[in-house]
């Protein structure tokens, strides 16, 4: 037995009889503040409802002044500072560990603490935010689920997710399902009030835009969406808002700005109530993005009650399914069919008015499974024997919805 092992299981009996709980958190929390950390820190307040939770914070490290190899070596630091944390909480009576995946670079860090986690005898619970390793293998990946071991747990958003998972690892860990609807109540706004989708036909019909603003997250499909309605004589007004990823997604968005003028909105990054403002403010949001997993603000969108039109990419097939708005097929013209979609709703107003109403329900349902999903997922990892993934329900939620009609 190796001498980590030996170390972790002084006196453990009797910490385990004193600890309310066995777990504890390594994960990136905000700042930044993005879609992976917001879920993860929703996550880790809903343990701490439930009782005393230990966290260690991968907080970002370095700033703008460091280089690219500062700032791997300070979170190389943190990796080991938290694998030596995790020492000392073995002793106390710790035995399950929450982490999140990383990407890139930082995958090498997973697999340091993980490593540490399970030469100390922890359960190690990883949740996967991205869906990248699920189009193509991933080495790394392989390697953390045979050191997760047939304890270990895959954290899943879809069902997407996990068909693809199994077929390109042959997993020896389990998984579990915990999709993101949770994150959102539905048909609320900032000021309170349920979303009254009918306003939007006596009105220039708004397309919406919410997201890291770039090429790669679907900049130009949106702005030729618009476009196109534009020059078919449409009364329709873009409304952009996040930062612009790159010099030349910028200039993409000022160059637009300039040929349509008013018609054409960019209000910069909104967060908090600025968001919802945003959300309440559009009558369709848009999202031809191809590398999504399951992103939050389509969330949002359908939580106002307003559809969405996006890519068919990781699990948002079966977020949106055919009640949240339109998925479009990713070898399909998305600006085509947007601009027929947006086309109809415009000419038959009664049309979108059902929509709306079909969201709001949809999203309502969404966000009351998902939120049944989370609290036994909370109530299995706060146990003192941690994690049973068996007895927890790996079916996705958006297969069994009884979709309004």
């Amino acid at each position: 037995m190796c001498f980590l092992s030996l170390l972790s299981n002084v006196w453990l009996a009797k910490k385990m009889a004193k600890s309310k709980n066995a777990l504890v958190v390594v994960a990136m929390l905000p700042p930044p503040v993005n879609g992976n950390t917001l879920v993860t820190k929703r996550i880790v307040d809903e343990f701490r409802t439930r009782g005393a939770v230990d966290v260690f914070g991968m907080s970002k490290t370095g700033d703008s002044s460091h280089s690219n190899a500062a700032r791997k070596l300070l979170k190389g630091v943190r990796a080991v500072l938290a694998s030596l944390w995790l020492v000392g909480k073995r002793i106390s009576g710790k035995r399950v560990l929450y982490t999140t995946v990383d990407h890139g670079f930082g995958r090498f860090y997973n697999i340091l603490v993980v490593a540490a986690a399970r030469l100390l005898g922890y359960q190690c619970v990883i949740h996967h935010h991205t869906f990248g390793f699920c189009r193509e293998r991933d080495r790394f990946i392989v390697l953390l689920d045979r050191m997760l071991g047939k304890s270990g747990v895959h954290v899943l958003l879809g069902e997407e997710m996990v068909e693809s998972f199994q077929r390109l690892y042959d997993p020896v860990a389990q998984h579990v399902i915990l999709p993101n609807m949770f994150m959102v109540p539905p048909n609320t706004c900032s000021s309170g009030q349920a979303v009254d989708c009918r306003s939007a036909v006596a009105k220039p019909f708004v397309i919406g835009h919410l997201s890291n603003l770039s090429v790669a997250k679907g900049l130009s499909e949106v702005i030729g969406t618009f476009a196109e309605l534009r020059g078919r004589g449409v009364d329709v007004i873009l409304r952009l808002a996040g930062p612009p990823v790159t010099k030349r997604d910028a200039d993409i968005i000022d160059d637009a700005r300039e040929r349509y003028g008013k018609a054409f909105e960019y209000i910069g990054p909104v967060y908090g109530d600025r968001k919802a403002e945003f959300l309440e403010s559009i009558d369709v949001k848009l999202l031809p993005s191809r590398s999504e997993a399951q992103p939050i603000v389509l969330i949002e969108a359908m939580a106002s009650g307003k559809p969405v039109i996006a890519f068919a990419r990781g699990c948002i097939p079966s977020l949106v399914g055919t009640d949240g708005g339109v998925v479009v097929d990713i070898d399909e013209d998305f600006v085509a069919r947007a601009s027929a979609v947006i086309q109809g709703w415009i000419d038959s107003p009664s049309e979108y008015f059902e929509t709306c109403q079909t969201v709001t329900k949809y999203s309502q349902s969404l966000h009351k499974m998902a939120n049944s999903s989370l609290q036994l997922f909370i109530e299995q990892m706060m146990s003192p024997h941690g994690m049973n993934a068996e007895e927890t329900s790996n079916q996705d939620v958006t297969r069994h919805l009884d979709h309004a009609a």
